[in-house]
């Protein structure tokens, strides 16, 4: 049984070492380890320096594509030095053709950096030196994103290279001319239509900047503030350890852009905490996963993703923001209910009072409150005056150096934090930038042959000119395309692939990327491929598929609502006026809660399968904007509770005579 929520620390650390021990990366020692160190630092004090605008009050003018090539460059070449080949190769020594991809990388990315004024000047067919130069990067990009995310994502962006070269060999609708290897490398490797394009272009300055933030926060303690401060407020309430990881994960996703990163940073603490309160395993992993997964639709910090959105739709990030906020409140809402209706059903209690850290002591003894400044800044500069995202997570951190070094007690601390959060930061960036810069080759090739346009009216036919079978199909291929892919790549390919069509179908554009983003961060709790569902059950020691579909049951909300914005977009600010928003918002929120009592099997008592039934249906009913729903709801769900009510009043009766007679 608990004795405190320091009973559990021990088995954190031991998770979290046994990460550092298996996350893959060549283990340099002495000179080599320094060099690469200082090497990972220079990235995020490059990209500071660039956004910063520094380079032009020296009178240098630096081109966007300039600036690409560099950030890419170091990243190969880090790429290339640390993480290895496959999984026998040594984590000590360099290898010889790792040394030669290096090299290559510092060739490759300097043409670009060296000579990007002539080359933008004087657009056109690629030189020969160009073209090998241009091949030499592709390659390197395609085994970047091999050993960074794996297979799935190197694979694909080798199709749609082999697509637009070799387009005739595919057939019926998406047959495409082919275009000649000298025009596909120019466009790649020149133009801005291929690795220098849009993702690549956010991930070297948006991401970047936040990805350096979240470190400087990490390694200052604002984790263990944040774990402290939930514990202090909902520890205490029935299922209090499960209750933590949901609104810690929600918060922690201001910290890590990464799914994994997030479940396993807080599920380290909270899943062996759930497992010793009496969760079983399998639901303390799903718990974290759905938790952590929520952390990219979750304002005011969405991950990398949200950031791309708004530059795809060229608004401000704060639309994107306000557009996501409801959903995710209610996505948030179910989850926390369903974690306590399984703590009445499995009388789990709270974590005693005298056991839980002090909210004063967090905020005010231990320095929390200086967490709470840097944040406050970032939702000033981002949602209030609109500073461009990189920029305000800029001033974000100068907020958190400035309120740690003016108070003693934390003035070494975040000293002593700055060469760790830069290297880490250097090296926490590589897979984003990789995988950008492979997206930008799908980007490419999909704009290129036409493909864009082809997909579309393909399946507007299969789904028969009707908007929900469309709605589903397009939430079909974006679970599966995100299967085994990463966040940010499979966010890119379903905008890219599908988007277009649900536009054409009648759907705002805001509307139709949020639809697709909800589906394609579900593929990372939905079996068989669910990463995050995986990388939770490790920590839980469960059943990896049991956790998945568990996962999946919490997740209800995010397969339901994104159809119901969908036909009414008033959840997601688009329209309606302050009082039909006030009611759909309240209607939802009701929805949801039985929605959640539904699948979980429990409103004041358990539910058998009839009620469950009758209960999840109510719920969705009742969620759906539009009178005539939340009345035919009202009636449902008001009489099912009556019903219930009346048959615990009933036991209770009986039970009370059972006691009279045994009494008597």
């Amino acid at each position: 049984m608990l004795t405190g929520v320091d009973s559990v620390q021990a088995d954190a650390n031991q998770v979290q070492e046994s990460e550092v021990e298996l996350s893959g990366l060549r283990q340099y020692k002495g000179i080599k380890s320094t060099v690469i160190d200082v090497l990972a630092a220079v990235l995020p004090i490059y990209v500071a320096i660039y956004l910063l605008g520094i380079p032009r009050y020296l009178g240098l003018y630096v081109y966007e594509q300039q600036h690409m090539g560099i950030v890419l460059g170091i990243t190969l070449v880090l790429t290339f030095l640390l993480v290895p080949a496959h999984g026998k190769a040594s984590r000590e020594m360099l290898p010889w053709y790792d040394a030669i991809m290096a090299f290559a990388s510092v060739l490759s990315t300097g043409y670009i950096v060296l000579f990007a004024g002539s080359i933008i000047a004087h657009r056109g067919a690629a030189t020969p030196l160009e073209q090998v130069f241009g091949i030499i990067l592709i390659v390197l990009i395609l085994e970047a994103v091999r050993r960074q995310i794996g297979w799935p994502m190197a694979v694909l962006a080798l199709f749609f290279l082999v697509y637009v070269i070799w387009g005739d060999i595919f057939p019926g609708p998406i047959h495409s001319k082919n275009y000649p290897l000298t025009r596909v490398i120019g466009n790649y490797y020149l133009g801005t239509m291929g690795i220098f394009t849009t993702p690549l272009q956010i991930a070297t300055t948006v991401i970047l900047a936040f990805v350096l933030f979240a470190n400087f926060m990490a390694r200052s303690g604002a984790g263990q503030f944040i774990i402290d401060v939930v514990f202090s407020a909902v520890g205490h309430l029935r299922g209090g350890a499960a209750k933590t990881a949901v609104v810690a994960s929600s918060l922690f996703g201001t910290l890590s852009g990464s799914t994994v990163a997030n479940a396993t940073a807080t599920g380290s603490f909270t899943i062996p905490l759930m497992k010793k309160t009496g969760y079983r395993p399998e639901f303390a992993a799903g718990v974290e996963a759905v938790s952590a997964t929520g952390g990219l639709i979750m304002p005011p910090v969405m991950g990398p993703n949200a950031f791309l959105m708004a530059e795809f739709l060229s608004i401000p990030y704060i639309k994107v923001a306000a557009a996501a906020a409801i959903p995710a409140i209610l996505y948030y809402v179910s989850l926390f209910f369903q974690t306590d209706f399984e703590a009445a059903r499995k009388g789990i209690k709270g974590i005693p009072r005298e056991n839980l850290p002090k909210l004063y002591d967090a905020v005010r003894t231990n320095m929390g409150w200086q967490f709470i400044v840097p944040v406050a800044v970032l939702v000033l500069f981002l949602l209030v005056w609109v500073y461009p995202p990189e920029i305000a997570a800029l001033y974000s951190i100068a907020a958190l150096f400035a309120v740690r070094f003016l108070h003693n007690s934390t003035r070494w601390d975040i000293l002593r934090s700055i060469w760790p959060s830069l290297v880490s930061s250097g090296k926490g960036a590589l897979n984003v930038i990789c995988v950008t810069a492979a997206a930008g080759l799908i980007v490419g090739s999909i704009t290129q042959t036409g493909l864009l346009y082809m997909l579309g009216p393909i399946m507007v036919q299969i789904a028969g000119g009707h908007l929900f079978l469309l709605l589903i199909l397009a939430a079909v291929v974006s679970i599966l395309l995100g299967m085994g892919m990463d966040a940010l790549s499979v966010y890119i390919l379903v905008t890219m692939l599908i988007v277009p069509s649900l536009i054409d179908a009648g759907l705002l554009p805001i509307v139709a990327h949020m639809f697709v983003l909800y589906f394609s961060i579900m593929s990372f709790i939905t079996p068989p491929v669910c990463i995050v569902a995986y990388a939770t059950a490790a920590i839980a020691g469960a059943k990896p598929f049991a956790t998945g579909f568990i996962a999946m049951r919490l997740a209800i909300v995010a397969f339901v609502v994104p159809f119901i914005f969908v036909y009414d977009p008033v959840l997601m600010l688009q329209g309606g006026s302050v009082a039909g928003i006030l009611e759909a918002v309240l209607t939802a929120l009701v929805g949801v809660i039985y929605l959640a009592g539904g699948v979980s099997g429990y409103l004041f008592r358990s539910l058998n399968r009839f009620e469950r039934i009758i209960m999840v249906a109510g719920g969705i009913v009742t969620m759906i904007p539009g009178w005539r729903f939340e009345l035919v709801g009202a009636i449902i769900l008001g009489a099912q509770t009556l019903l219930i009510l009346r048959s615990l009043r009933q036991n209770q009766r009986n039970e009370a005579l059972r006691a009279a007679e045994n009494g008597g």
